[in-house]
């Protein structure tokens, strides 16, 4: 599975890797990281697995959104996190 997309950032290079490494900014960024206690693999294969890889893709693209969305507000010092 491959996902692409671009976020701009309003933050110099600097910040931004900063908050990369913070503790308390990926645990603001990161959709349900007091119940992130697992760790999946997924392979799918097959013209019947099809839908199932769509769903994952799906998914993961809409966390991948939230994290960044969620990163962004953080390092912009606009934190919309709960």
């Amino acid at each position: 599975m491959n996902l692409e997309g671009r976020r701009i950032i309003a933050a110099d290079r600097a910040t931004v890797w900063a908050h990369l490494s913070s503790v308390e900014t990926l645990k603001a960024s990161i959709p349900g990281w007091e119940e992130l206690t697992y760790m999946v693999r997924a392979s799918v294969g097959s013209k019947i697995a099809q839908p199932g890889s769509r769903l994952i893709a799906g998914f993961a693209h809409k966390m991948t959104d939230q994290f960044f969305e969620q990163y962004q507000g953080v390092v912009a010092g606009t934190d919309i996190a709960d």
